[in-house]
């Protein structure tokens, strides 16, 4: 309640000041603060729509890698004919040589014959973009099979870190740029009008 009768105080002062000594603002001054208003929406419209379609573009690249490599690792397990041995060193050798964060063979009775798991890799990319922005890694899976028989399924999932270092990247680029844009487009208003 107090607060209230403060605001309502000032504004009975300030409307009791003579004619010219009350605060105006300029004609020119509302269409500047205008101007910026609508240049400071446009730079953030555009930076979160290239924020979501380049999340977009990394996601489905993961997917795809993932899917592709699930593939390509499970052709290779269905030409070692079972033999376990071959098959964990191929997975380990692949593990190792990729960027995955996990690399997972299930029986076809849904018992786990292979798992190799990674930590996070560390990123540059702040904490609270990374919240802001998630970026999923959907997991590729491929069937494993030798002949008819089958053998499980293989699943691989990539590490996102790198896709949040080119969104964090790109952001800050295409803020940059439309910053300097609007910045621009202001200096020139200031010249036309003046």
């Amino acid at each position: 309640m107090k607060v209230v009768e403060v605001v309502q105080s000032s504004v009975l002062a300030v409307q009791r000041l003579p004619v010219g000594l009350q605060p105006k603002m300029s004609l020119i001054r509302q269409i500047w603060l205008l101007l910026l208003g609508t240049l400071l929406l446009a730079l953030v419209g555009s930076v979160a729509v290239n924020v979501l379609a380049t999340r977009q573009t990394l996601q489905t690249q993961l997917r795809l890698k993932n899917s592709d490599n699930a593939q390509a690792l499970a052709l290779a397990l269905s030409q070692q004919h079972g033999d376990r041995e071959l098959m964990t060193l191929l997975m380990s050798a692949q593990f190792d040589t990729g960027y995955y964060r996990e690399i997972k063979l299930a029986s076809a009775e849904g018992g786990v014959l292979f798992e190799q798991r990674a930590n996070d890799q560390a990123t540059d990319v702040p904490g609270w973009f990374m919240r802001l922005v998630p970026i999923e890694s959907a997991p590729g899976r491929a069937q494993v099979s030798d002949g008819w028989r089958p053998l499980g399924a293989v699943t691989v999932v990539s590490h996102a870190s790198y896709a949040y270092d080119d969104l964090w990247r790109s952001s800050v680029e295409s803020a940059l740029w439309l910053t300097i844009v609007g910045l621009l487009g202001a200096l020139l208003g200031l010249f036309v009008v003046r």
